[in-house]
């Protein structure tokens, strides 16, 4: 953390990242390591069921099958609400439905930065006024979920008076949290949250 960072005693101290489908809290290793050195604390908690390595998902995927989006949201609200002070939320893919429900719940105090998001209508307010601020990130050679799908996830939040920013890294896959140059998404990501993050009304 910068010097400005840890004088502010409001700052969120925690990022929490949440992984994707078919993954595990495996896929943030990198990024752990990279933001501890930053001087945060980081947490990556699977999925409630999933806290097996990918090679039992592979034999077993019927762990995964046995999910559904409201117990994994209900999972995350309970781990997040034992935090001391409200941490900065990261999802990818499937997870960045996640904290944006979460984050529409109240959830992810501070600042929510968000990767490649699933389709959330019907789960999301996307008017919601009082939320956190919310970060999409999307990549210009993303196939799984294009850019394009992300930008119009963007425009669902257009009538919400938070704070809500989208910016796309060209040439980067869906795969942006472990593909070469990851260190400049994530840096991308912590440094905007440091600059937009704000403390919840609750």
């Amino acid at each position: 953390m910068t010097a400005e960072h840890t004088a502010d005693p409001a700052a969120p101290d925690t990022i929490v990242l949440i992984h994707g489908l078919w993954m595990t809290p495996r896929s943030w290793e990198k990024w752990v390591e990279h933001y501890e050195e930053r001087g945060y604390r980081v947490l990556a908690p699977a999925y409630p069921g999933l806290e097996v390595e990918v090679e039992a998902l592979n034999e077993d995927p019927s762990l995964i099958e046995a999910l559904t989006i409201p117990g994994v949201v209900e999972h995350y609200e309970g781990f997040i609400g034992e935090l001391e002070r409200p941490p900065i939320l990261m999802g990818h893919s499937m997870g960045g439905l996640i904290v944006q429900i979460l984050l529409d719940h109240g959830y992810g105090a501070a600042v929510l930065a968000n990767f490649e998001s699933g389709h959330q209508d019907g789960y999301v307010n996307y008017n919601n006024d009082e939320r956190a601020p919310l970060l999409l990130i999307a990549g210009g050679e993303d196939h799984l979920q294009p850019a394009s799908v992300n930008e119009s996830n963007f425009k669902h939040y257009r009538n919400s008076s938070a704070v809500t920013h989208y910016h796309e890294f060209p040439g980067r896959s869906h795969y942006t949290v472990g593909e070469d140059g990851w260190e400049e998404v994530a840096d991308y990501a912590l440094e905007w949250a440091e600059s937009n993050a704000t403390q919840p009304a609750t």
